[in-house]
């Protein structure tokens, strides 16, 4: 049946719901990008502001709920730059745990785990947060790849392995699909 969800109005800041996700205990994931100083987090939030840009940002919703108490939990995830969203994944083989792909000009300041190559215009961010933990806990792993890379889909492996794919913006262009364990 149809099920009425709390709403964000879009405003001059530009909002994004860029993707969503149905999670096996039937909450649903939604993912964008902001540059809205104002949208909703939660406490223990791994970012509970904006550090300027574009963000991207993450809500799990439960429908059962009614109003605000359907936002069970709410962060940002930026650097500064401009930080936009490509994918989410769910895997029931890691219930709970939100694997993401996105890319971001802001990587000087974007906490992460390692870099490859040189920081330069719109880099592949990947990562993995785990909303049950509390503020900088959640971060499982965030990978910034380096070198012009366009960011694509994602996919979770049975054994926890993420996979990635998208392009490069070197010349030439190639694809390529990198996997993080």
């Amino acid at each position: 049946g149809y099920h009425s969800l709390t709403t964000w109005e879009k405003n001059a800041a530009g909002d994004l719901v860029g993707r969503h996700a149905v999670e096996p205990d039937g909450r649903i994931l939604v993912a964008g990008e902001t540059s809205d100083a104002g949208m909703p987090t939660t406490a223990g939030a791994y970012q509970a502001a904006t550090t300027g840009g574009s963000e991207m940002w993450f809500a799990r919703l439960d429908r059962t709920q009614t109003g605000v108490a359907q936002l069970v939990w709410a962060t940002y995830l930026g650097g500064g730059g401009e930080d936009t969203f490509s994918a989410i994944f769910i895997s029931p083989a890691l219930p709970g745990l939100v694997s993401f792909h996105g890319e971001t000009n802001g990587a000087a300041t974007l906490t992460h785990d390692f870099l490859t190559g040189s920081i330069s215009d719109h880099d592949w961010v990947v990562g993995q947060l785990d909303p049950a933990q509390s503020g900088a806990a959640q971060r499982r792993f965030v990978h910034i790849v380096g070198d012009g890379y366009q960011a694509g889909g994602i996919a979770v492996a049975a054994n926890g392995e993420v996979l990635a794919a998208g392009t490069t913006h070197s010349d030439p262009s190639f694809s390529r699909v990198i996997r993080f364990s």
